[in-house]
């Protein structure tokens, strides 16, 4: 269906192909280059709409901004501004990039970004009240976006669960910012109101909007997400106060509760003044979920008197979260990708930064313009190939820092990146369910493998260069021949998403590791066989075997890091992180790992005894 602009037109939905709304004549395509699809959303400043480039085919949304009474050079320089502003928020990984602003005469567009996922008001209403450690985790990503859009003086007036995207990449984007502002150096005159009045600050309902008023919104999206309950219901106006506890389903620990009561406070004197210090004040709540771990970290031993492997050091310096590591074969340099797009390179042993691949800015870089998703040295140490969701892979020479080839593929976002030990493969995998492969020499595209019904979470390629085998949220396993692209077997692994995978060198055993928490080995045989290693408490999100499949490092949403020993399937370690396990490779001796976490730092293990 093509859905017309004109707000007027009595009957908008029109053909596919239609060129030409069949009831009051106005052209279809925007700019000729979009097509309007579905109306997404409506508020009294325009309206959203779902839409396709045509020549990409890749999905957008059309913002369309209704006319007000102003002169048109007023509404003009205004729209020019917002789009400006736009441009620059969207450099965040969790906001949507403007890729075009369009003024013509039929009005004022803003093509964005799509990005594909439920809103948490969905989410609300499909599967209840958020647990505890969910809204944690909420607060952990969007606090950080707050602080960046804050940090251009903008507010954005409309936080609600309607307006947060829970997308693909499993960090949920702030979206729809029709509503957004700049904050005034001083007091000015009382402004337009604007916002959803249930989670509008009570500064702002008064047109006063400051850029602690989103802070409110966003506590009060919390009290709603945690309730289920309407928050007019979660307020007394006889007693002046939230009342939000007493609807809990479950009780949650005091210190978020304590965390999410600022952000919701009513006064601005009682609330916090910036998105940092409500961050800080939810990040020392997971030191102190552990209150017998010193100030410094170091790792939590099964017995202390025998931990095997000591932290040699932290990178905490302000890198964000690192998505991807991965270890030269030298053993000499470390390679990590964070949320931003931005490539670091690292000396192993002392933790110093060697370079760093600058994100893309505006096109002024040559970098990544999204979260990297997967690193991957050549076996000759010479190059580096990384995958982005910005839709590419990247091959990058190590001597001189340089970009040798980009692979683009339309409308794919790459997941994860595999090279094969013989060096002779790529293999890139995709949200859409694909694998890619390539010939590293001429970086020629020789299959595209397209079985996985969802988003392939994780690769592997076996010692031998014979095979690949691929996670995917569907819930299976899949193994390919490299050579011929043929599909080999398919398991059907877990109930749920798998979200990380190790494969042995000799190829006969898979680990895969799921949102359900378990740890599964399957010995392929035949007859095809599976062991349940371990059954954590939160989802696992990394699996990584050490070059002699002598140790297998498993990774959770939780803190701690634990270490399994391949030949007994006994845990052997326990290395404790200040929050979630994101990312972890062990070096090729098979006695240094490298874990990142979500508390935005990349700690460094080694082993110092014997198992």
């Amino acid at each position: 269906m093509t859905f017309c602009l004109n707000p007027s037109c009595p009957q908008p939905q029109n053909s596919a192909t239609a060129a030409v709304c069949q009831t009051c004549g106005q052209p279809l395509l925007l700019a000729g280059r979009y097509r309007p699809l579905q109306l997404i959303g409506q508020g009294g400043f325009g309206r959203t709409l779902r839409a396709v480039q045509l020549e990409t085919a890749a999905d957008c949304v059309i913002k369309q901004l209704f006319w007000d009474n102003r002169p048109l050079e007023t509404r003009s320089a205004r729209f020019q501004t917002e789009a400006a502003r736009l441009q620059q928020l969207g450099e965040h990984p969790q906001i949507p990039q403007l890729w075009e602003a369009i003024e013509d005469e039929t009005g004022q567009y803003l093509v964005q970004e799509y990005i594909a996922g439920p809103t948490l008001a969905a989410l609300l209403a499909q599967q209840g009240p958020f647990s505890a450690e969910a809204i944690r985790q909420l607060l952990t990503s969007l606090l950080p976006v707050l602080e960046y859009i804050h940090s251009f003086r903008v507010i954005h007036r409309d936080i609600k669960p309607a307006n947060i995207i829970q997308s693909a990449t499993e960090l949920p984007a702030l979206v729809d910012f029709g509503a957004s502002k700049l904050a005034p150096r001083q007091a000015t005159a009382t402004a337009t109101v604007i916002g959803s009045a249930e989670y509008t600050a009570p500064e702002q309902t008064m047109g006063k909007a400051v850029l602690a008023s989103d802070l409110y919104s966003l506590g009060v999206t919390c009290l709603h997400l945690l309730t289920g309950v309407h928050p007019f219901d979660l307020y007394s106006v006889a007693e002046e106060r939230w009342i939000w506890r007493s609807y809990l389903p479950q009780p949650i620990d005091s210190r978020l509760a304590q965390v999410v009561d600022r952000l919701a406070a009513r006064s601005l004197r009682d609330r916090y003044g910036s998105a940092d210090q409500a961050l800080a004040d939810l990040r020392s709540r997971s030191w102190q979920l552990r209150p017998s771990r010193p100030a410094k970290p170091t790792a939590t031993a099964l017995a202390p008197s025998r931990q095997p492997w000591q932290r040699r050091y932290r990178l905490t310096e302000p890198i964000g979260i690192s998505h991807a590591v991965a270890v030269s074969p030298d053993s000499r340099t470390v390679a990590t990708g964070s949320a931003d797009g931005t490539l670091y390179l690292w000396e192993l042993s002392t933790g110093n930064l060697i370079h760093t691949f600058a994100k893309q800015r505006l096109f002024a870089s040559q970098g990544h313009a999204d979260q990297i998703s997967g690193l991957q040295f050549h076996p000759d140490g010479q190059r580096l190939y990384s995958a982005s969701h910005d839709g590419t892979i990247k091959v990058w020479s190590l001597p001189d820092y340089r970009l040798l080839k980009t692979l683009p593929q339309p409308g794919w976002i790459p997941t994860a990146v595999a090279v094969s030990s013989d060096g002779q493969w790529l293999v890139g995998a995709g949200g859409a369910g694909q694998l890619m492969v390539w010939q590293t020499a001429a970086l020629t595209l020789e299959h595209r493998l397209a079985q996985h019904q969802d988003w392939v979470s994780d690769i592997a390629i076996d010692a031998a260069s014979e095979q690949v085998a691929s996670v995917s949220w569907d819930g299976s396993v899949r193994l390919w021949q490299l050579s011929s692209g043929r599909l080999l077997q398919t398991i059907k692994a877990h109930s749920g998403r798998i979200h990380a995978l190790a494969l042995h060198p000799t190829g006969r055993h898979v680990v895969s590791g799921g949102k359900d928490g378990q740890v599964k080995v399957w010995h392929l045989g035949p007859p095809l066989t599976c062991d349940t290693l371990h059954t954590a408490p939160d989802s696992v999100t990394a699996l990584a075997l050490s070059p002699d499949a002598r140790l297998l490092a498993v990774g959770t949403e939780g803190n701690v890091l634990s270490l399994w020993q391949g030949t007994t399937g006994k845990q052997v370690s326990r290395l404790a992180h200040g929050w979630g396990i994101v990312a972890i490779a062990f070096a090729p001796d098979g006695k240094t790992l490298i874990a990142s976490s979500r508390d935005q730092t990349v700690s460094v293990w080694q082993l110092a005894g014997k198992l």
